[in-house]
């Protein structure tokens, strides 16, 4: 009785909540009588199914939205979900595709909105970088992540981002895609080895693996990363050491066979 209490009390929030969303939302900007996101959902749909035309179609829409759709990405990329709704989320009878369906969305659906907008328009959503680089300290992780992933959407526009997504290499929420959107931004690789180089000495285990699983991916220009994954290779617990060996194999295999040491 109590649990359906409060799910009545979380749908009542959140109706409210919609309501209000929805005086906000309807001002969301259009292009021959269609809105932003129905225009993004014809783009994506489009490179999914190979549809060409759908494709430069929708692109041609969204471009000529242009800045004017940046408001609404940022109330996108900033939407969290309320306590009552992910209690609802969570809690609904019939599962959250039932509640989607009934126009309820959750915060990560707008976030990824935004961050797919951001990857057509490119140099026009530079606006957003000031706002997007303080989202990279956001106390939602998502929201951290989200962020990240919209500056490297948007390329090398958002180079001044660059030195707030080096920071956000050690948020294991966003680390991922840092990485990615300091690629986009054309950071240059021995700049990236370097820094993912300084995890190779990190106390946190996960950071370790995953500087050898990216400097992995830099084949010989990691070499340089080299002696202190070589370090690594004889570390007590066998899956760090098993991790260091499958990187070296891949920037270094001479420093492998130089090594005498070996591992039992």
């Amino acid at each position: 009785m109590r649990r359906s209490i409060r799910i009545a009390l979380a749908i009542l929030v959140l109706l409210l909540v919609s309501w209000g969303m929805w005086r906000v939302l309807r001002s969301e900007p259009t292009y021959e009588g269609r809105p932003l996101a129905s225009w993004l959902q014809q783009h994506a749909d489009a490179a999914y199914t190979g549809d060409q035309r759908a494709r430069e179609e929708a692109e041609i829409a969204i471009q000529h939205i242009g800045t004017n759709a940046l408001p609404t990405l940022w109330l996108w990329i900033t939407k969290r979900d309320s306590s009552a709704k992910k209690f609802l989320l969570a809690n609904w009878p019939f599962g959250e595709r039932a509640l989607i369906q009934l126009g309820v969305h959750p915060a990560g659906e707008y976030h990824a909105k935004t961050t797919y907008a951001c990857g057509v328009l490119k140099a026009a959503a530079r606006p957003l970088v000031p706002g997007l680089i303080l989202l990279l300290k956001d106390s939602d992780p998502d929201i951290r992540s989200s962020a990240a992933f919209a500056l490297g959407r948007i390329g090398p526009a958002a180079e001044a981002a660059v030195p707030a997504l080096m920071a956000s290499l050690a948020d294991s929420a966003a680390q991922n895609n840092a990485l990615a959107a300091l690629r986009a931004i054309d950071v240059k690789p021995e700049i990236l080895v370097r820094v993912l180089g300084e995890f190779l000495s990190s106390t946190n285990l996960g950071q370790q693996l995953w500087a050898m699983a990216n400097l992995a991916a830099y084949g010989t220009n990691a070499r340089s990363a080299a002696p202190k994954i070589l370090e690594l290779i004889h570390d007590p617990r066998w899956y760090l050491g098993n991790a260091a060996s499958n990187c070296i194999k891949e920037i270094d295999p001479a420093g492998l066979r130089g090594d005498s040491r070996g591992r039992d």
